[in-house]
């Protein structure tokens, strides 16, 4: 082997859980106040990023979605396919099951039904969300 190691390290480009709530906090200002809070609920300890994705599954939908801001919503749903799309499998995990199911058991998600959210979402976000529905990991609301 001439003193290298037979082992390599794997790393690949695709986006990670590490890039979601700066992103998230950068693309809406909106979703800063609620982190925080956040932030001050769990006193400076990991939350878990399926905690963190709820955040903004929650500010999606009782902040975006009441108010009718019908541009942010688009723009929320189509970084979620985005990062389904061409995310780590960690990452596509994380938004098949954490933001897709937070925001279906919101209350105003409920009342947005899933017949009109599928409108604010892509392709994947969709066929990801009914795939879980039959392995019975979203409930159907």
């Amino acid at each position: 082997m001439g003193g290298k190691p037979d082992w390599i390290f794997c790393h690949d480009d695709k986006p990670s859980e590490a890039e979601v709530i700066p992103r998230l906090i950068a693309e809406f200002p909106g979703f800063r106040l609620r982190w925080e809070k956040h932030l001050e609920l769990w006193k400076g300890e990991p939350a878990e990023s399926y905690n963190e994705i709820a955040e903004f599954a929650h500010f999606v939908a009782k902040d975006l979605y009441p108010n009718g801001n019908t541009a942010n919503l688009q723009r929320a749903f189509g970084l979620m396919e985005h990062w389904l799309v061409n995310g780590n499998q960690k990452l596509r995990n994380l938004i098949a099951v954490g933001f897709s199911r937070m925001f279906r058991m919101s209350r105003h998600g409920r009342r947005l039904g899933e017949k009109h959210s599928f409108r604010f979402s892509g392709r994947n976000l969709v066929r990801r969300g009914m795939k879980l529905r039959g392995f019975g990991l979203v409930r159907q609301v």
